[in-house]
């Protein structure tokens, strides 16, 4: 079972010289609420990377509760440069949505945007960048992670993926426009 962990709603802010140790005491009350198996997978995406201090409290404390887990950070970088094309003549040119491109043995490049026959939009949609470190148990790196099942994940947690299954819709002069 894999675990996606971050609790926003109930952290109140704090000084950003506080962050390492807030980031392991969140995490260390967080994995104590949830019901998991003594080995789980548990994921942390983050939009700013984090210092080797914050990767090393959050590890202690995930630890403490679930020794046996496996922890995976993913970096999701959307200020690079990088931009892909689709040059199939039945496309609008960008990639279609939920499309990656393996660019190592750690990182994608995923669209979630992209042709959509629901919604036109203009210029060229950016590519995620998704960089995953996964560390086992035994504090060995996971050389292979499953970049597919890494790119569902994201996909999945996109507003876009939930409203793929509806007509785009706004509103117009009080009516509201769909398809």
């Amino acid at each position: 079972m894999d675990v996606l962990l971050w609790e926003y709603a109930s952290i109140p802010a704090f000084p950003y010289e506080e962050r390492t140790v807030r980031f392991e005491s969140l995490v260390e009350e967080t994995l104590q609420k949830l019901t998991l198996s003594e080995t789980p997978s548990i994921y942390f995406h983050y939009s700013a990377r984090f210092s080797r201090d914050d990767v090393a409290a959050i590890l202690r404390a995930a630890r403490r509760v679930r020794p046996n887990g496996t922890y995976s950070f993913v970096w999701i970088n959307t200020q690079h440069q990088v931009r892909f094309y689709d040059r199939t003549p039945d496309g609008d040119g960008s990639m279609r949505r939920g499309t990656y491109v393996v660019a190592g043995p750690r990182q994608i490049y995923l669209s979630t945007t992209g042709d959509n026959s629901y919604r036109k939009s203009m210029g060229t949609p950016q590519v995620l960048e998704l960089n995953i470190r996964s560390e086992r148990s035994d504090g060995s790196m996971v050389t292979s992670p499953d970049l597919k099942a890494l790119a569902v994940q994201i996909l999945n947690l996109t507003k876009l993926n939930w409203a793929s299954n509806r007509l785009s819709c706004r509103r117009a002069d009080h009516d509201e426009i769909c398809g």
